[in-house]
């Protein structure tokens, strides 16, 4: 009887072992994951959709040029805007609600001059300036709010 309670007091220890250790990993679980905390103001704002993003396009180049939206591997036509003249596009929401961001790419209709943008993070409520210069490799994207 003696070994019996022992082995009781055993068994009891290692379940009371297994039940915090499992509470501990639920408890560390629960935290780690980003809905179990609160968000501040900021993070909240910055988990909403972005939503399609307007474009200026100013082409001061006397070729036509097509614009494109490319996230990663995917490429979208966005828009053409004629020799020296400006048009308004829009980069679609597909494309800026991407954390890996978006790069604008212009290509020279019926030629090899070409621009790629570096990636940009877009914001709710920005706009993207398009310069397209007289050499369309020296063309330049900016971001305003």
């Amino acid at each position: 009887m003696r070994s019996r309670g022992r082995f009781h007091l055993l068994n009891c220890a290692r379940r009371t072992a297994v039940a915090c250790l499992v509470g501990c990993l639920v408890a560390a679980t629960a935290c780690a994951h980003p809905g179990g905390a609160l968000q501040s103001a900021d993070e909240a704002e910055a988990s909403l959709p972005v939503g399609p993003v307007p474009v200026s396009a100013d082409n001061r180049s006397q070729y036509s040029v097509t614009v494109y939206a490319v996230r990663g591997s995917l490429r979208q036509r966005i828009g053409e805007v004629s020799s020296l003249s400006k048009a308004e596009m829009v980069i679609p929401e597909s494309f800026t609600n991407d954390h890996g961001g978006v790069s604008l790419q212009v290509l020279q209709v019926g030629g090899p001059a070409r621009f790629v943008s570096d990636r940009v993070d877009l914001q709710r409520e920005q706009r993207v300036v398009l310069t397209i210069q007289t050499r369309i490799a020296n063309s330049a994207l900016t971001v305003t709010n």
